[in-house]
């Protein structure tokens, strides 16, 4: 391949092609704040609407478990307190039927 000779006018003729291009597809400061300026306006409030939203939801399901909680509670409260008594009649009726085979061995011929 040959060679191209460099030239102060070949070097400016590049200089200026970057410094267009540069132009053309480099943000500079001004346009970054610019962009912001516009996602502050776009999104201005709806973040705290959105946040506020959550929130509300959160403290909703918080709400609901403390009621499933609660309902859980009554409900093992319940079932031991019949669980008790189911065990209190099973031993009861285990009683009376030791006392019923025993009258009907005592008239029971062996």
């Amino acid at each position: 391949m040959a060679e191209e000779e460099i030239t102060l006018q070949g070097l400016s003729k590049r200089f200026d092609e970057l410094m267009v291009f540069l132009v053309d597809n480099v943000a500079m400061k001004a346009d970054l704040r610019a962009m912001e300026e516009r996602m502050e306006k776009r999104f201005d409030g709806k973040l705290d609407l959105l946040k506020n939203d959550l929130m509300s939801e959160i403290r909703s399901v918080r709400y609901e478990v403390e009621l499933l909680r609660r309902d859980v509670e009554s409900l093992e409260k319940r079932i031991t307190e019949d669980s008790d008594v189911f065990a209190a009649d099973i031993v009861e009726l285990k009683q009376r039927v030791e006392w019923l085979e025993k009258k009907v061995k005592q008239f029971s011929p062996v």
